[in-house]
């Protein structure tokens, strides 16, 4: 319980009391910066002498730090950036299983598949890409397989270098295992023509894109636009508008082109690293195909392949469902408004579900310092990156390998940069997010003052131009449109000179309801990082009538507020409000507000505290 005396008058007993709760709170360190700070004001009526000096020392060098804003803007705190590039993290819907690039079996399918030798040999990961699908497409030509080999890229090799020759889908998934065995990210993709015959393609993840392309390693292409790869839903949506879109050969040229030229039955690849118009294309890039299209939700099928297709019963071959089993399962199918859900597909309409963003890191950055510390960010990341390693982090220049989700950067005055990427397993590395901070923290000139001025400080200067009876220099605010019951001068009511200023709440005329009401001064000038008093003379219709007193920030942040709850009796009294003002607040008004009843003012000031 506070040992304030309760019988001591309101206002002595807000400052003791407060000064009780800063002891409490803050211990006697604060109470002695308190007393520096405050003054008392005595409760008798007349006026009391108002200190222009106090006994304190001088304020810290850096002066008084601006407290944090419900609507901060980043150059409040001298921030502004010059770049950020920043990745996108997705979680679709529906699970999706990956490989394990590090998987034993995994890596002797990149040996096997020579990839080594692939990826010396391109300059870009477009060109990795465009090799591994020419790879694939030059391993069989194309037959029914019987039976079906499971779609595990170890032996659909084992098959093929003892002769086999297989569908569509094995050559997709024999390029969607090689990819994760050289660090990719690929998927299988069943195509439909309506109600019709299929195909199998494959879709790969692009870092250099940021998107996932079409690869179609039986036809040894992918789909081109204006530069940039197309999506399966892409090349889907395309089909009224093929206009723009080229096809891409690898250097097998297309199709069964290479086992032609391989038996003698052609001279020459005519489509070898062909770009060939969609238009142009006697079958329009199997554009039919796409009418359906599914992914499958797994592409781990190198270490964990499906179970065999073929069904035996009472020694009899049944037939295999080469679209259902746990080759397909499980799928996702695309809806829209050409082609109906399936009944034996998971579907979706949501482009997010199919299209999620890999290898990308996504940096929320969140200050973590106080007012007056260095400015000091935490930088939190997040990633869906299969085979996650670690982040490649620079930091103003220094670069250094992190596995945490956070780090602490402390900005420095001028120019600080952070780039960021994921590298996965296998070292190869996503896409870079990139941000250039200029940190220009503000600085209060502590040696320039200007002197304060406060308009018609006792209502005495002539009257306003836009009514009679009102001051210059003064109005109010209102919430309502009765605006304020009286706001006027009175001449018989003043505490000295002419005039004092006579305030009376709106009231409705149906309810009885009084609405508040601002008095306040036009803005002025104040000296930032220093001590101001604002006081002003008050009395009151009614004894005990609340009001608070303020002083309120004028520069472009308008949100700091100084004010205090005081009751006013029927006898004048001063009443006065200390502020420290941060470091940059240059601009205030004053003033107080009613909440009811009438109140008249008179004398206010607002005086720096000298040093």
């Amino acid at each position: 319980m506070s040992p304030v005396d309760a019988a001591a008058p309101f206002y002595v007993r807000t400052r003791l009391e407060r000064v009780w709760r800063c002891v409490c709170r803050d211990g006697l360190s604060r109470l002695l910066a308190l007393c520096a700070m405050s003054q008392v004001v005595p409760a008798a009526a007349g006026e009391a002498k108002l200190p222009l000096e106090l006994p304190r020392g001088a304020p810290p060098a850096a002066g008084f730090p601006a407290p944090a804003y419900a609507c901060d803007l980043n150059r409040w705190h001298g921030v502004r950036f010059l770049k950020a590039i920043n990745g996108r993290v997705g979680r679709p819907a529906h699970a999706f299983v990956y490989q394990d690039m590090t998987h034993p079996k995994v890596r002797a399918l990149h040996e096997r598949a020579g990839l080594a030798a692939l990826e010396r040999e391109s300059r870009s990961e477009l060109e990795l890409i465009r090799k591994i699908a020419n790879w694939a497409n030059a391993q069989w030509g194309h037959l029914r397989p019987l039976p079906y080999p499971s779609w595990d890229a170890i032996e659909i090799l084992d098959r093929a270098e003892q002769g086999d020759a297989f569908w569509c889908d094995y050559k997709a998934a024999l390029f969607v295992q090689a990819c994760s065995a050289a660090g990719l990210t690929a998927r299988m993709v069943g195509l439909n023509r309506q109600d019709a015959d299929g195909h199998t393609v494959a879709e790969v993840y692009s870092n250099e894109f940021r998107k996932w392309m079409l690869v179609d390693a039986w036809w040894n292409c992918y789909y081109e636009r204006d530069g940039v790869p197309l999506s399966a839903i892409e090349f889907h949506e395309a089909a009224e508008n093929l206009a723009g879109i080229d096809l891409v050969f690898g250097a097998n040229g297309k199709k069964n082109e290479y086992w032609d030229f391989k038996t003698g039955r052609a001279q020459d690849l005519p489509h070898a690293n062909r770009r060939v118009a969609v238009a142009d294309d006697e079958l329009k890039g199997l554009n039919d195909w796409y009418y359906d299209l599914r992914i499958v939700l797994r592409n781990d099928h190198t270490v964990n392949p499906q179970s065999v297709e073929n069904r035996h019963v009472d020694g009899f071959m049944i037939p295999g469902n080469f679209r259902g089993g746990d080759w397909w399962d499980p799928i996702l199918h695309w809806v829209d408004a050409r082609t109906p859900p399936q009944l034996t597909a998971l579907n979706s309409e949501d482009r997010a579900d199919f299209e999620w963003p890999l290898n990308e890191v996504k940096v929320d950055l969140a200050k973590i310092s106080n007012a007056g510390e260095p400015l000091t960010l935490e930088a939190r990341f997040s990633t869906l990156t299969p085979g996650f390693s670690h982040y490649d982090l620079e930091l103003d220049g220094r670069k250094f390998e992190s596995v945490s989700d956070r780090h602490r950067w402390q900005l420095e005055p001028g120019i600080n940069t952070l780039t960021i990427a994921t590298v996965n397993a296998l070292g190869r590395r996503g896409f870079r997010s990139e941000f250039i901070l200029e940190y220009a923290p503000e600085q209060t000139d502590f040696s320039e003052r200007h002197p304060i001025i406060l308009q018609n400080p006792g209502w005495e200067e002539s009257l306003g131009e836009a009514a009679a009876g009102r001051p210059r220099a003064w109005t109010t605010i209102t919430a309502n449109p009765l605006g304020a019951g009286a706001f006027t001068l009175d001449a018989d009511a003043a505490r000295q000179g002419g005039f004092a200023l006579r305030t009376t709440a709106a009231r409705d005329p149906r309810s009885g309801v009084e609405y508040p009401v601002i008095v306040r001064s036009d803005n002025f000038h104040v000296n930032a990082g220093t001590d101001v008093i604002y006081s002003v003379w008050l009395r009151a219709m009614q004894d005990r009538t609340p009001v608070d007193i303020a002083l309120l920030e004028g520069t472009y942040k308008g949100q700091g507020t100084y004010s205090e709850r005081v009751e006013v009796g029927r006898k004048w009294q001063r009443y006065e409000l200390r502020c420290r003002l941060h470091n940059e607040l240059t601009t205030a008004w004053v003033g107080f507000k009613l909440y009811g009843g009438t109140v008249w003012a008179d004398d206010a000031s607002v005086v720096e505290v000298l040093r």
